[in-house]
């Protein structure tokens, strides 16, 4: 069906299907689909619940093939997948002259946390101001809020103290504050 010329709606109605019962051999039919306008989407309904890596590899893949809202999506499912292997491709993307693409490489490494999705929140070449600077900070406030969960309160002292230090904005302040207090034990 997803190979086939069938309409668009019907090659949604399917990847509806393969949400449900998708395996790693529907991936080469889904990642097609991933550069076209009208079913990225669906496709990357279906490739954003599978576990397996080739739904991720899919998705890397494509990102060089698309633009725009198409690009900004895929990005968005790499995020929600927290695909790890998507970080040096992400760090690519933080001067992208399309913003929303910028934003969404921002929040999905935010989403995607680690050490390595850190270090390029803090070191590539962001914009330093306006909305891109917004979703990077944003973006290491989550990473630094999930070390927190997971008591690992040591590593996101930092990042934290970081921001609080070099952030201009009122909300940034205070949730930087707030993390600190919370992340320094009985110092805090």
């Amino acid at each position: 069906m997803l190979q086939s010329s069938a309409s668009p709606h019907d090659k949604d109605a399917a990847c509806v299907q393969f949400k449900r019962i998708g395996t790693v051999e529907s991936i080469p039919a889904l990642s097609t689909l991933l550069i076209d306008e009208q079913l990225s989407h669906s496709a990357r309904y279906v490739l954003e619940a599978m576990s397996a890596p080739e739904a991720g590899r899919a998705l890397i893949d494509a990102l060089p093939k698309t633009s725009g809202s198409t690009k900004e999506g895929i990005i968005m499912s790499l995020g929600t997948r927290r695909e790890t292997r998507a970080v040096p491709t992400l760090a690519g993307l933080s001067s992208e002259p399309d913003p929303t693409v910028a934003i969404a490489a921002a929040t999905a490494l935010g989403k995607i946390g680690g050490p390595e999705a850190i270090k390029v929140l803090q070191t590539a070449r962001w914009p330093t101001i306006g909305t891109v600077h917004d979703a990077v900070v944003d973006g290491l406030l989550r990473c630094a809020n999930e070390l927190l969960a997971f008591n690992q309160g040591a590593k996101a002292v930092p990042i934290f103290q970081r921001i609080y230090e070099n952030e201009q904005k009122d909300k940034f302040r205070v949730a930087a504050y707030r993390g600190m207090v919370l992340s320094s034990g009985t110092k805090g």
